[in-house]
């Protein structure tokens, strides 16, 4: 028991330390909020788990406890960092690792995860992983100041000045852990907590749309002008979606509806009725055809319709081997589609997407 005898300055100071004693004591670890509502969710950050580490939210901040524990609420994106570090943002969940924080992967072997597991292991207070990852203060204070980009080829993050420099400063091997061994880690993990990747190149875009058989072929009406998505006389309708690239950056998908004539000349609609053309750039007028990385060409795919206005060609458009992002400076560039390739899901050498037309309709319910 405190004797409360003695003066009231005396008695005020021993009420205060008491009082910070006990909520001290009361507080949740993992967060520096007032208080907790009955909204809020605990989640956990994993590599092994990761404490100390610093996540923020539009209701919450603090820091990860001994067991990589956070408060969230459904519905809010939470970011992690150490220091001015940012790890990445994802929404709030059970569970976020470094695949919830890179959207885009699809594997273990994804440039973006590589570098984050290298990184955050390479941390490690004890270098013991399989007991959680560690991360001092003294991390924190260094990182003040500190812009690393994850998002970039493993050799060049190898060799980034930023993370060179803060992991000499921050551990004591001085050295990045290699891929092999934070890649080995992390699969225990993965297979521990079933974690599941989030892949981009398997997006796929599902379009619903009646087309008006009653609309002029707009080659005729625009005087036999070639299809230009700056020309809006040179097509009918057009739709666009966004799409994230294999790095999980962000792209709008451009399509461009076009009615074909009944022209035997054209090998690619021979003349049959019924025929549509479906051109699809990327961004700002990026065309995503041909095979040439340096000239690339229209994607240019043919829909045909039968008598009863369903679809009569494939149901699914595939656009392959498109190079992806490799830093957010960089401008991805084309290489697809090629409708005679499959889908290959490896990035980060493409970043594929598929369009879903099975739902367009030729002269159905047109108002």
């Amino acid at each position: 028991m405190f004797d409360l005898k003695g003066g009231p300055a005396i008695k005020i100071i021993l009420i205060l330390i008491i009082y910070a004693f006990i909520s001290g004591c009361s507080s949740d670890d993992s967060d520096s909020s007032a208080s907790i509502s009955p909204l809020d969710r605990e989640g956990i950050f994993i590599d092994s788990p990761l404490m100390n580490v610093e996540y923020s939210s539009s209701s919450h901040e603090g820091r990860t406890n001994v067991n990589g524990a956070f408060l969230y609420r459904i519905g809010e994106k939470v970011t992690f960092s150490i220091g001015d570090i940012v790890l990445g943002s994802a929404l709030g969940q059970e569970v976020v690792s470094p695949f919830e924080l890179t959207p885009g992967a699809d594997s273990v072997a994804h440039p973006s995860i590589i570098n984050l597991i290298r990184f955050l292991q390479s941390l490690d207070s004890d270098g013991d992983v399989t007991n959680g990852i560690s991360i001092t203060n003294e991390m924190h204070t260094l990182a003040n100041g500190v812009l690393i980009n994850f998002h970039q080829l493993a050799d060049e993050f190898s060799e980034d000045p930023a993370v060179v420099e803060y992991i000499a400063d921050s551990t004591a091997s001085n050295l990045l852990l290699d891929a092999t061994t934070a890649t080995g880690n992390f699969t225990t993990v993965i297979d521990e907590y079933r974690l599941v990747p989030l892949a981009a190149s398997k997006n796929q875009y599902k379009v619903v749309r009646n087309l008006d058989p009653r609309l002029e072929v707009p080659f005729t009406a625009n005087n036999g002008k070639a299809f230009s998505s700056a020309d809006t006389l040179s097509y009918n309708y057009t739709d666009s979606f966004l799409l994230n690239d294999s790095f999980g950056f962000p792209h709008t998908v451009n399509m461009y509806w076009v009615k074909e004539p009944l022209d035997l000349t054209d090998p690619l609609t021979e003349g049959l009725p019924n025929s549509w053309s479906l051109y699809v750039e990327v961004d700002e007028g990026q065309k995503v055809g041909g095979t040439d990385i340096d000239d690339p060409t229209d994607a240019r795919f043919i829909l045909r319709f039968d008598t009863d206005g369903n679809l009569a060609t494939a149901e699914t458009l595939v656009v392959s081997n498109w190079t992806p992002l490799y830093s957010a400076d960089d401008s991805s560039r084309p290489l697809g589609p090629d409708v005679d390739h499959e889908v290959v899901n490896d990035p980060p050498t493409s970043s594929n997407f598929m369009i879903d037309v099975a739902d367009v309709r030729f002269g159905e319910s047109v108002e």
